[in-house]
Order: C-alpha cells, then structure tokens, then sequence
C-alpha cells in the first residue's frame, strides 16, 4: 500500500488508499471481491481484467477499470507481462480496508 489509513495526519481524512501491483507474465490474479469501491489504472503491460463470469476486457497502459462494491474483479496477465498497476479505494467504516496489515484479511476470493 503507497498510501493508507497510517499515512498522512488528521488533515488526510483517510477516505482512500492507494496500492500498487506488479503481477508476472501469464500470472492470475484470483477473481475476488471487497465491501469497498476502487479504481485501477494500468501503468505497465497488458491484462485481461475480468469483472464477473461474462465479461472480460483487455486492458493496457493508460486504461481504468473501475469495480463496484461486492463486485467479484480479477485479473490474467498477459504472456508478455509483467503488468504493473494502481488501485485506489475508499476506506470505509473504521477504515481497516485500509490497513496494509489487515488487507490481506478483508480480501475475499470469489
């Protein structure tokens, strides 16, 4: 996480965190979903950014993909990987979405 519920003082609502992925070729990254909000924006390589069983996108620098609450989201990179991206999200009740080490446990696979 590059920014998060600890970063910043009271001036930084921590309303949203900010993380940064960096997936290896032909790797997945499992179809999960999260009660929060978030923005991804492809800064590296190309995926196939998969939303729900129907649909998928491919997906390469400069592109956003936004996902719902609760929305199942997830991705395959491509052969030629790696893919590096952001995601922004919006921290929500007592901000532990936004806790780099809770996150791992607020993160629910499909």
């Amino acid at each position: 996480m590059l920014v998060h519920k600890g970063v910043g003082d009271a001036r930084y609502g921590r309303d949203f965190a900010l993380r940064y992925y960096r997936i290896h070729a032909a790797k997945i990254f499992a179809s999960h979903f999260q009660k929060c909000a978030g923005a991804v924006y492809i800064l590296s390589g190309r995926c196939t950014f998969e939303d729900d069983e129907e649909n998928s996108y491919e997906v390469g620098p400069g592109d956003v993909i936004y996902t719902y609450t609760d929305e199942p989201h997830g991705a395959t990179v491509s052969e030629e990987g790696p893919c590096e991206m952001v995601c922004c999200i919006n921290c929500l009740g007592d901000k532990s979405n936004c806790d780099p080490e809770k996150q791992a446990q607020i993160i629910q696979t499909k």
